[in-house]
């Protein structure tokens, strides 16, 4: 089976505190072709605080959603995560 299909997102970045905080999104979309209903969504979201120089923490959700992922067996169309990181700058 061969499906087409074609792909959107966008990214939304934001700093704040001189850069000490950042906020960052970034979704894509991609529907079939022939059945625009048919469609795989995924979104992720962050949260980061720089607490000093060398050092910060992250916090992030990502989510997928997949129109058909029921009907091919799973429990849900959508599976979320969250993560939490500690981010080192050298």
């Amino acid at each position: 089976e061969v499906v087409a299909k074609w792909a959107v997102g966008f990214r939304l970045e934001r700093a704040t505190d001189g850069g000490r905080v950042r906020f960052e999104t970034v979704t894509s979309v991609e529907p079939e072709v022939r059945e625009p209903g048919v469609f795989t969504l995924t979104s992720r979201s962050s949260l980061a605080f720089q607490l000093s120089q060398r050092i910060g923490v992250q916090f992030s959700f990502v989510d997928s959603y997949d129109s058909e992922a029921e009907c091919r067996g799973a429990r849900s169309n959508n599976d979320g995560q969250i993560f939490f990181g500690v981010v080192g700058t050298f």
